[in-house]
């Protein structure tokens, strides 16, 4: 197994594992993705290496837990930083938002739930085997982690899987076994008593909000439609935006309207279609300024997106 090299940031998205993500690129200045995967048995162990920032969308879809660890860069989930020591805990069905700035990396730990079970089994009852969430797992437990992990495709690199080491294979074993402990641990200790002012909930507001968009109209939909979906003030939606994405709403609309315009383009005939009829589908009526803003995000013109690979 070697680390394969995108060039195309869809194949890279897509070769992303257990997790169904739809994503943003608010900018692209390096055209270079890699991603690397590992399976050992019951777990998987993958390691992303993005060129620039990206806004990723999604939920966990397989049966198990999955565990995000950031590596280096500045990232964040559902809108709260993500310190060194904190990682992401996914459960089956949480919807997520994962924005990182600027050219970083990652690991996905992903474990079943019969592998959590028969690791687990006298340590916390059933419906607490699966955390969600973010845990502050802490500098030292992971650096610990980010180490194994180093070891881990330092040794795939090297001979093409970890059996050829059968210690290195059991410390895999026992140092996920630990982690996974203290994850659930500490997951169990997260206070639910709010104190304060009442505080609103993120979550909800962009579930309304990813709603909204998923079933309105593209060519007409307008910050103010956001607004209103998600029941708070303009600026309160604005904060939350640059929590979440790190821009602006209307910059988001403006980024999501792009990529499913994309989308179309690579599934349309030039025979049929023509780039201002897809252009004024999702809201762009300024042909010439869509086709700029199209090639600076996607590193070619809308009409040889178009014609990619049709002839």
């Amino acid at each position: 197994m070697v680390l394969k090299q995108f060039n195309d940031f869809l194949t890279f998205f897509a070769s992303i594992e257990h997790l169904k993500i739809d994503f943003l690129l608010p900018k692209v200045s390096f055209y270079q993705w890699k991603i690397d995967t590992y399976s050992m048995r019951e777990l998987t162990f993958q390691y992303g290496w993005e060129g620039d920032g990206s806004i990723k969308n999604g939920k966990l879809h397989s049966d198990g837990n999955l565990l995000y660890i950031p590596l280096n860069g500045v990232h964040r989930a559902n809108g709260i930083p993500l310190k060194n020591g904190s990682i992401v805990s996914f459960k089956p069905g949480d919807e997520f938002t994962i924005m990182a700035k600027g050219s970083n990396d990652w690991c996905n730990l992903f474990i079943p739930s019969k592998t959590i079970k028969s690791c687990l089994p006298k340590v916390v009852s059933p419906e607490k085997l699966i955390p969600s969430g973010i845990v502050e797992l802490g500098p030292e437990k992971t650096l610990r982690m980010k180490q194994l992990l180093s070891q881990i495709f330092a040794s795939v690199a090297v001979s093409g899987k970890t059996d050829k080491d059968p210690d290195l294979k059991s410390k895999i074993k026992k140092e996920v076994a630990d982690l996974y402990k203290k994850v659930v641990d500490l997951d169990s200790e997260k206070s639910s008593v709010a104190v304060g002012r009442p505080v609103i909930d993120r979550q909800k507001i962009m579930q309304s909000i990813r709603r909204k968009i998923e079933n309105h109209s593209l060519d007409n939909i307008f910050v103010e439609d956001l607004v209103t979906a998600a029941g708070v003030s303009g600026r309160t939606l604005r904060k939350i935006f640059m929590e979440y994405f790190g821009i602006s709403p209307s910059r988001y609309l403006s980024l999501y309207r792009m990529y499913e315009a994309h989308a179309v383009l690579l599934n349309s005939d030039a025979a049929t279609v023509s780039v201002s009829d897809i252009a004024s589908r999702f809201g762009f009526w300024h042909f010439g300024r869509f086709a700029s803003d199209y090639r600076r995000l996607f590193g070619e013109r809308p009409f040889d997106t178009l014609t990619k690979n049709k002839a």
